[in-house]
């Protein structure tokens, strides 16, 4: 079983890999490839951090408020 929030799924390879928690091979497989590849490291942390700028607490307020204003014009 994958648990995954995710808008994007096409952001996975870029910033990380998705695979089974449970699985020790999977996990094991994922981190000899970034142990055995500095280039991919660097790449996955900078797309990761890239993408970790677009969760910003003030963003995810603003998101939410207009949302519920327009539960609620939709409900008058």
């Amino acid at each position: 079983l994958r648990e995954v929030v995710l808008d994007d799924f096409t952001e996975i390879p870029k910033t990380g890999f998705l695979i089974d928690p449970k699985s020790e091979d999977d996990i094991a497989t994922c981190l000899s490839k970034l142990l055995a590849d500095a280039r991919l490291r660097m790449e996955m942390g900078r797309n990761a951090h890239i993408r970790s700028l677009e969760f910003d607490i003030q963003k995810t307020f603003d998101q939410h408020l207009e949302l519920y204003q327009s539960l609620l014009e939709n409900t008058q």
